[in-house]
């Protein structure tokens, strides 16, 4: 038994499942409209501004640190000592400040963000105890002193970076 080919409605009931088939996988384009998308690109630009304010802020903090270790490195006096930590303790404020307010898409990543910046924070914590030794003991050797101060100023620029 033979069958007829298809004529007429038929075929062009292929030629429409066929177009169908092959946007089957695309999705269908929504309209956006154009306020929608100078939004985001406002938000987009005030993020990066945002940013770099605040890279901005803590390079002059950094500056203000190294200064003072500078300060501290020829007068170990407990006067300075304090004016160091204060200096150290206020970076790491602006830093966990800073750190809260950012918007992640991904929660994830502001949790692993959050406990880098805290392991960063007991470091800190940890080689400021380790130069208030080293201040009392005014017989300690300058080259540990000198490290001790560039150990915290490594762990504050990972602080932001």
């Amino acid at each position: 038994m033979r069958i007829p080919e298809a004529s007429g409605q038929f075929s062009d009931n292929k030629a429409q499942i066929g177009k169908a088939k092959r946007s089957a996988g695309k999705t269908h384009a929504t309209h956006i409209s154009r306020d929608t998308v100078n939004q985001a690109n406002f938000l987009k630009n005030l993020d990066e501004v945002t940013e770099e304010q605040i890279k901005k802020t803590f390079d002059e903090l950094i500056e203000d640190i190294d200064e003072q270790a500078k300060i501290l490195e020829k007068h170990r006096t407990f006067e300075e000592l304090e004016k160091y930590k204060k200096l150290v303790k206020s970076f790491m404020e602006q830093v966990i400040k800073k750190i809260y307010t950012v918007k992640v898409s991904d929660s994830s990543k502001i949790m692993i963000k959050r406990k880098k910046i805290y392991y960063l924070v007991e470091q800190v914590d940890k080689h400021l105890e380790d130069l208030t030794k080293q201040v009392l003991d005014k017989q300690s050797e300058t080259i540990q002193f000198l490290a001790t101060l560039e150990k915290i100023k490594g762990l504050l620029v990972d602080m932001y970076s």
